[in-house]
């Protein structure tokens, strides 16, 4: 019998629930099968897409496996929801699919949190703080925290979730030993630097010369 995944596929990324329950009803195909050109699911698809529906379905009656990766960069179905702010999408896999919140992607190793403090959703990274994301888990390639690119980006309410959540205030990055602190100075946050400093941040010495009265008028002597 002809595999009926393209089909699939593509009614995961259109989010057509009836074709997608149909074609799981007969069993015509794999929802774990991935795309030749870069190594997507369909799960991944639904989720990238925001097809809610789409998604609960393929988990409950597809027993779509939310840790299959993307080849080209380990990418998951969790990820990519968080990274567009899906905060419905990102519980379901959680809660229903079981994915593990911290996950990281297989490149850079940045976690679902990570992503989710980058782009300031408030939303899921306090639903990913509540089912047992690590506030304190960096990326592979550098040591970057959620809490570090919350507050480089100044995402003030974010910080204070992760905060809240039980990120280490001092945690800096592996590379070069900046921490949030730092970058939220560098970059001129002047709250963020406040909540940080609240939670019982201090400057390392390496970075004595990032000060306040530098940094918030003049951004340009670091590169970070």
């Amino acid at each position: 019998m002809r595999s009926k995944f393209p089909l699939l596929f593509n009614a995961s990324a259109a989010g057509n629930v009836a074709v997608i329950r149909a074609i799981l009803q007969e069993g015509g195909a794999d929802p774990n099968k991935r795309r030749a050109a870069d190594g997507a699911t369909c799960l991944f698809v639904a989720a990238q897409e925001g097809h809610v529906e789409a998604v609960r379905v393929l988990l409950a009656e597809g027993r779509a496996d939310p840790s299959i990766g993307k080849r080209t960069d380990g990418a998951t179905p969790l990820f990519v929801s968080c990274m567009k702010g899906r905060a419905a999408i990102a519980e379901l896999l959680v809660t229903l699919g079981r994915a593990d919140p911290n996950q990281p992607k297989a490149d850079d190793g940045a976690s679902p949190l990570f992503m989710a403090a980058q782009s300031g959703h408030l939303d899921v990274a306090e639903m990913l703080l509540r089912l047992g994301a690590d506030p304190n888990q960096g990326k592979n390639t550098d040591g970057a925290t959620p809490l570090f690119i919350a507050a480089q980006n100044g995402h003030q309410e974010v910080v204070e979730a992760l905060l809240r959540g039980g990120a280490r205030a001092d945690q800096g990055k592996s590379t070069d030993g900046a921490t949030p602190l730092v970058v939220a100075i560098h970059r001129g946050h002047r709250r963020v630097a406040d909540l940080l400093r609240g939670a019982g941040a201090t400057v390392p010495s390496r970075w004595k010369h990032v000060t306040p009265e530098a940094n918030f008028r003049d951004k340009s002597n670091l590169n970070l």
